[in-house]
């Protein structure tokens, strides 16, 4: 690409012909001011905190004016100081920033700005008018009175999560974050992603279940995975002291590009599960409490009966996944076993181009909401969307079809119209899956598939020929049922639920944020879990488990 001559602060600068002076100056080291600007956002230049000085005494938005051959600007001058003052005074005058009791007290952007421009008094009176808070979502509160109106989160919310949920309602002073046309925010039809608070530059957008946990300043930062399905979507994890402060959408993910959903972002901070905290072994009928080594030596003595399957959960790393395999001596199976004879070579980026994408039998909002994601922002830039569905499926008011399952034929037809059609299922049903097979090589699949490591299992072996025996050994995040007709059982489980009272020995084991290992997300991508939290005093890790019975 060509390049451009611009002088900054009188020093010569050469710069990419096509970028900003905003993207300029970033990459010459200087730093400037912004509020409304996001990295992942087109410029609006709104906020106006990013002015450059062209000419004596004109001042032009850096993030939105291009640069040019010859243009020459000052960043510091007399001028640019006394104008960005001047805004951020506007800025704090329009709403009720006090600082002392905000939630995002030394994490603000805004809080950050008045100390670097050294704003130690308002010269216009604020604290004028109360504005509304809305606390009536589940994750996140809306407070009005410390909302800038930078608009982040209306375009975040629509041009990169694609789910069109806010706007700006009234004029002026008055004009207000809304949702859905004046709904109240927990009753508005935001699906929880939570992108907006992620790029809320104050406190106007908070997470509920984290709020005064911690700063992000305060906080250890690390880059992991969501194991929650099997989209395995990046994400950067907050905590401090051992505890989970937030969650956020990694922006430098191939797979998620920042967004998540509600099962990636809170469920895992809003977790309200019973925790097992020590071993169980049944004595007289009834679970007790025991130690590790009585817990171990009575697995041990169930195993060497050589009458016991195993049966493991593919949301577990393929580590755990294959110790386990060996341990059982290849009789072993997954509790989510099914089979897809289809070729599902399809990736997430190929909704962005498709013209038809046929979802079958998945409300993609409440089990996959990355992938609707990415389907909603194809609907809005021209794609055409094909349901089937026998239920209610809240992707409906955006589908040019709907068809019952017992139509599929007819749906897969209207979707081999397109050029170049995506068909996103998650059911194997024989009747669908050979309704697929017959369009193989016309179309790119994505299977949704039942776990979050399910084709890590897949690729170990982990394939369903295993013998069904007297005795088993389960091994899951969360068992909610167990085999029928069974003599003794080993549960090897995270948290409690009633089916393990039938169980002879539990073992509790870490959360997918207590663990690391590696997962193969539905894209075939292999990526690496991070442990991010510390398991409890008593709780020991899947494999670290598997690993004491096999030296036994």
């Amino acid at each position: 690409m060509a390049l451009v001559n611009i002088k900054v602060n009188g020093q010569p600068v050469q710069v990419e012909e096509g970028k900003t002076v905003l993207e300029a100056l970033k990459e010459a080291g200087i730093d400037v001011p912004v509020l409304c600007y996001h990295p992942e956002l087109p410029s609006i230049g709104a906020c106006r905190m990013c002015m450059v000085e062209t000419r004596p005494g004109v001042l032009q938005a850096s993030c939105t004016l291009p640069v040019s051959e010859g243009l020459e600007l000052q960043t510091d001058s007399e001028t640019v100081t006394k104008a960005r003052k001047f805004v951020l005074n506007l800025i704090f005058s329009e709403r009720n920033h006090y600082c002392m009791y905000c939630e995002m007290s030394n994490n603000c952007e805004l809080q950050d700005l008045g100390y670097k421009l050294q704003l130690d008094h308002f010269d216009i009176p604020t604290y004028t008018t109360r504005f509304p808070v809305d606390a009536t979502h589940n994750y996140i509160l809306l407070d009005h009175n410390r909302c800038i109106l930078c608009r982040r989160c209306v375009r975040a919310c629509s041009e990169i999560a694609g789910h069109n949920v806010l706007g700006i309602s009234q004029r002026g002073i008055e004009s207000l974050l809304t949702a859905d046309l004046n709904l109240p925010f927990g009753e508005s039809s935001c699906v929880s992603c939570g992108l907006c608070v992620q790029v809320c530059p104050t406190g106007a957008l908070t997470d509920k279940n984290t709020a005064y946990l911690g700063t992000r300043r305060e906080s250890e930062m690390i880059k992991s995975i969501c194991a929650n399905c099997s989209v395995g979507c990046g994400i950067e994890a907050y905590k401090r002291a051992n505890n989970l402060v937030q969650i956020l959408g990694d922006w430098d993910s191939p797979v998620n590009n920042g967004i998540l959903c509600a099962l990636g972002r809170y469920t895992p901070v809003a977790e309200h599960r019973e925790r097992i905290l020590q071993p169980m072994v049944k004595k007289n009928g009834k679970l007790e409490t025991a130690t590790w080594e009585e817990a171990l030596e009575k697995v041990r003595e169930i195993l060497n009966t050589g009458e016991v399957t195993g049966y493991i959960s593919g949301d577990l790393p393929l580590e755990v996944l294959s110790g386990f395999k060996d341990l059982m001596k290849g009789n072993a199976g997954l509790l989510e076993n099914t089979s897809n004879p289809i070729d599902n070579s399809g990736k997430l980026e190929d909704i962005l181009v498709a013209d038809k994408i046929l979802v079958i039998g998945v409300d993609l909002d409440k089990n996959f909401g990355v992938v609707g994601s990415y389907v909603k922002k194809r609907v809005f830039n021209g794609g055409e969307l094909i349901l089937v569905d026998d239920n209610s499926n809240s992707f409906g008011k955006y589908a040019r079809a709907f068809y019952q399952t017992k139509d599929l034929d007819k749906a897969i037809g209207s979707a081999l119209m397109g050029n170049n059609p995506v068909v996103i299922y998650s059911k194997t049903e024989e009747g669908i899956t050979d309704s697929l097979i017959r369009i193989s090589g016309k179309a790119k699949f994505i299977w949704l598939t039942p776990s979050s490591n399910y084709l890590g299992a897949k690729k170990i072996g982990l394939n369903g020929s295993f013998v069904a025996r007297k005795n088993a050994y389960i091994v899951g995040p969360c068992i909610e049922k167990l085999p029928e007709g069974l003599d003794r059982v080993i549960v090897q489980t995270s948290y409690y639920t009633p089916a393990i009272n039938s169980a002879d020995v539990v073992l509790p084991v870490s959360t997918w944020l207590e663990e690391e290992g590696k997962y193969i997300n539905i894209e075939g991508r292999e990526q690496k879990l991070v442990k991010v939290l510390n398991p409890p005093k008593e709780v020991k890790g899947n494999r670290e488990i598997i690993d004491i019975l096999l030296a036994r």
